[in-house]
């Protein structure tokens, strides 16, 4: 069983069809999580290393990236930059067909046809055409048959159990360190949590998630503060203490590393946005 403090629940709009598209410019880093929706990435600028159900690998521009369902996946911006389009499909969009047990390779390289229908489903959903959802319906199937008949594999239940097992060790940790975020929380504190050393705990950590235990909650400290800068009209200082953090300016200087632009600048977008 996956552990529930990773999920991610993806928002959708009450007229979003099956077929999820959006362009991600500010994100330089994500960390660690899962969702049962199928997750595919184009990159256009930039790259990245990549992490998906304890592999890592590098993306460069002009690679896809398949997430299949329920695997935890992160990334981290290469050189300051990892523009992708990012399509979600639901998992009601394989109900018709047989999915079972089939998986996805992860990257996929100097694949000109798959690049294309990407584009032709970017084209239909930035060009507001009337049947455009159809149209988009139509090219992602077309991109999962060919996906299903290239790059298809059965999925290695061993492996499968083997992760599945490892998050599980590590339930106790998510869950403290979702309740505990703001506060300071000690590498031994966590350790402790799975009856294990400072240094096995650290090993363990990286393994399962491609990431550091301080790197997993200054990314997580700044997803939570997206929301208070979205919703509230805090100040940055307040924000950045609510979060976890002493300093201001430090949490200005992290929340850029990991979006790309100040807090202020985020929360100027937002209200551009919504002009």
């Amino acid at each position: 069983m996956k552990d529930v403090s990773l999920y991610e629940t993806i928002s959708r709009k009450p007229k979003d069809t099956s077929v999820s598209f959006f362009k991600n410019r500010h994100v330089l880093r994500i960390s660690p999580h899962w969702h049962e929706h199928t997750e595919i990435l184009f990159f256009t600028k930039g790259g990245c290393s990549f992490f998906c159900d304890g592999h890592t690998f590098e993306v460069r521009e002009g690679d896809i990236v398949v997430i299949n369902s329920t695997q935890v996946h992160s990334y981290t911006a290469t050189d300051g930059v990892a523009e992708h389009y990012c399509m979600h499909l639901t998992p009601t969009f394989f109900s018709d067909v047989d999915f079972q047990n089939v998986q996805i390779q992860n990257l996929i390289r100097d694949d000109a046809y798959a690049t294309q229908l990407i584009k032709k489903i970017r084209n239909r959903k930035y060009i507001k055409k009337k049947g455009n959802d159809l149209m988009m319906k139509s090219h992602a199937y077309a991109l999962l048959a060919h996906f299903l008949k290239k790059y298809s594999y059965k999925e290695d239940t061993e492996e499968t159990k083997k992760n599945t097992d490892n998050l599980k060790r590590m339930e106790d940790v998510f869950s403290y360190i979702d309740a505990h975020y703001n506060e300071d929380i000690s590498t031994s504190e966590l350790a402790s949590l799975m009856f294990v050393s400072v240094s096995y705990f650290c090993r363990f950590f990286k393994k399962v998630t491609g990431t550091t235990s301080a790197a997993y909650i200054s990314e997580l400290r700044i997803k939570k503060s997206l929301t208070l800068i979205e919703n509230t009209d805090l100040g940055m200082a307040e924000i950045a203490e609510r979060v976890g953090f002493d300093d201001p300016n430090y949490f200005s200087r992290v929340f850029r590393s990991v979006t790309g632009i100040t807090p202020s600048e985020y929360r100027k977008g937002i209200g551009e946005e919504q002009q």
